[in-house]
């Protein structure tokens, strides 16, 4: 098989399984407010962790505009929730970390392997058997991004932009209410 057959290939398979875990992150995430995703702006926070719901318009808002609606702690949470899906157990083990480091730095020679995911493990104090916390993820931007090269702008926008995708294209081919 040529490189680039092998290149494209690897690609559509991995697209598939990106929006596969898009998917369960949507079946597995509690459902939003029954009105239109652009009848309400972005909520202020609760005491609680939780995120506070956050509304975006694809139709009427720019990427740009959207993306900005989210503050550091959104954006981590949002990407943690999204990767943490085989299972949804509030950790994140290996798997899941591949797939989301295959999503935002498709550069073969930065794959993750089991290697370096016991190194991360030990680097963030955690247990290689049960993966990194929401917690230990967020350090990974703050605490360690110098050493780990992490930039959450640039990693929640490519993973953004695929839920969007995702979503938009859902929409066209099963419009609200037309089933």
């Amino acid at each position: 098989m040529k490189p680039k057959i092998f290149t494209k290939t690897i690609n559509k398979i991995f697209n598939r399984i990106f929006l596969l875990l898009l998917l369960l992150f949507v079946k597995n995430s509690k459902p939003a407010s029954s009105k239109p995703a652009s009848s309400k702006p972005a909520s202020s926070k609760s005491a609680s962790s939780k995120s506070a719901t956050i509304y975006i318009d694809p139709q009427k808002e720019s990427f740009e505009e959207m993306k900005w609606k989210f503050s550091n702690r959104d954006r981590v949470n949002f990407l943690f929730d999204i990767i943490d899906n085989n299972p949804k157990d509030d950790y994140l083990y290996y798997n899941e970390l591949y797939l989301f480091q295959k999503a935002t730095e498709p550069n073969q020679d930065l794959q993750l392997t089991p290697q370096i995911y016991q190194q991360l493990c030990k680097l963030f104090n955690a247990n290689p058997h049960t993966g990194l916390t929401k917690s230990e993820f967020n350090s990974s931007y703050y605490l360690h991004s110098n050493t780990l090269g992490t930039d959450l702008d640039h990693d929640f926008s490519i993973v953004l932009d695929k839920y969007i995708t995702y979503h938009t294209e859902i929409n066209k081919k099963y419009p609200p209410g037309s089933y």
